[in-house]
C-alpha cells in the first residue's frame, strides 16, 4: 500500500526483498523523490510492526532499503514459456547490491538518486562502497529525513 501511495509499481518479491519502480511503466515526475518517501514511510511502518513483534515475541525486525537512479530496460522481458513485466540492466543491479549493503533502519541512495533530489532530502555522506560489478567505488548516501515542504 505504501509503494501505490506514490505511484510506484510493485514489481515482485525476491527472497526477502522487495522490488518497486518508480516512474515506469508511467513516466512519474519526482519519482526519485517518491521512491524515498516511500521508504521513509516503509521504516516508519516497520518500526510499529517491530515494536509489537518485540512485545508479542521478543524479536527485532529491521530492513535496509536501497535506492538508485538511471537507466534500465523496462517492460515485458522473458520468453514464450515464462514473461514478466519488470526492468533489467546495470542500474537496477546497483539498487539490488544497495538493498545487500543497507543495515536494519536505514536507507541508502547512490550519487544518481541524490542529485535529484539534493534540496528535498537530509542525507549523511558514506565512505564509498565497492559492490559486485562495479570496478569503482560508489558514493552513497544514507538518507536521515525530508526537508520540511
Amino acid at each position: 500500500d505504501i509503494i501505490l501511495k506514490q505511484r510506484g509499481t510493485l514489481d515482485k518479491f525476491v527472497g526477502d526483498q522487495i522490488m518497486a519502480l518508480f516512474g515506469a511503466p508511467v513516466y512519474t515526475e519526482s519519482h526519485a523523490l517518491k521512491a524515498i518517501k516511500t521508504a521513509v514511510e516503509m521504516q516508519k511502518a516497520q518500526a510499529e510492526l517491530s515494536k509489537r513483534l518485540k512485545k508479542q515475541y521478543g524479536i527485532d525486525v529491521e530492513i535496509g532499503i536501497g535506492i538508485n537512479t538511471g537507466e534500465m530496460v523496462v517492460g515485458n522481458i522473458g520468453c514464450k514459456q515464462r514473461m514478466d513485466y519488470t526492468v533489467i540492466g546495470d542500474s537496477v543491479n546497483v539498487a539490488a547490491r544497495l538493498c545487500g549493503a543497507a543495515k536494519g533502519a536505514e536507507i541508502l541512495i547512490t550519487e544518481n538518486t541524490y542529485a535529484e533530489v539534493k534540496k528535498l532530502v537530509k542525507v549523511e555522506e558514506l565512505t564509498p562502497i565497492t559492490v559486485k560489478g562495479k570496478s569503482k567505488p560508489l558514493q552513497l548516501y544514507r538518507v536521515t529525513g525530508l526537508v520540511s515542504q
